[in-house]
């Protein structure tokens, strides 16, 4: 965003910014296949050549080094299918994140998953809302509304943060650098998918982080006063 709002200077928004399939998710999208995995190494690398088949023109980390396979971030998550005993052993999922995009205060990722057994790797997209956003003016200091209106898919996270104790992924995005606006989700991995469990919206550019929770129980994150990175 330019000047901090990216010119949208109307008391009327839509905005968009995260992903994960309708409201339950599933790995979709490029999936490569190939013969169940003996090592590690392997699977590995054929991931690395799947990213760069899907992104060479697209992301930063490959365009500029194109000479090498990125390297991911590499998570191990373990699950239970809902028709599986609860004392039944843990099935294993292997999620890779790829760096993508660099921003000034935003940096993309796209993710790619392979379960133990499974004969192909997907790439993962994630579910999102959309939402029409209602300001009193053009200071975008104060909403009248923020409306729900369906769901997307995104195959970018920004700012995220895997936690493979509790098989989550937060994100956010940050509509400009002191994060007092912002958008942000959290999935958790269910059943062999990723589940969207909450979005925050904090539309305001006030100096304040108090977003909104449009989807999902419980309550946002208590608010604070914006202090930037």
């Amino acid at each position: 965003m330019n000047n901090g709002r990216q010119g949208k200077a109307v008391k009327k928004m839509h905005i968009k910014f995260f992903q994960t399939t309708s409201l339950i998710f599933l790995t979709g999208a490029a999936a490569l296949s190939f013969p169940a995995l003996a090592t590690s190494d392997r699977f590995y690398t054929s991931v690395q050549k799947q990213f760069y088949s899907d992104y060479s023109n697209n992301c930063d980390s490959i365009i500029r080094d194109n000479s090498n396979l990125v390297k991911p971030e590499v998570f191990e998550l373990q699950f239970n299918y809902s028709y599986e005993e609860a004392d039944a052993p843990k099935n294993k999922f292997t999620l890779y994140v790829f760096p993508c995009s660099d921003g000034p205060f935003n940096s993309g990722s796209v993710l790619y998953g392979f379960e133990e057994g499974a004969q192909e790797v997907n790439q993962l997209h994630f579910a999102e809302p959309e939402y029409d956003i209602d300001f009193t003016d053009d200071t975008f200091e104060k909403v009248l509304d923020i409306r729900l209106r369906g769901f997307s898919t995104t195959n970018t996270l920004f700012n995220l943060k895997v936690d493979p104790e509790n098989n989550t992924i937060f994100s956010i995005t940050k509509w400009r650098r002191i994060a007092d606006a912002s958008a942000s989700g959290l999935w958790k991995f269910e059943s062999g998918r990723f589940v969207l469990k909450s979005f925050d919206v904090d539309a305001t550019y006030d100096d304040q982080i108090n977003p909104k929770r449009i989807w999902g129980e419980e309550e946002p994150p208590i608010s604070k006063f914006a202090v930037g990175d």
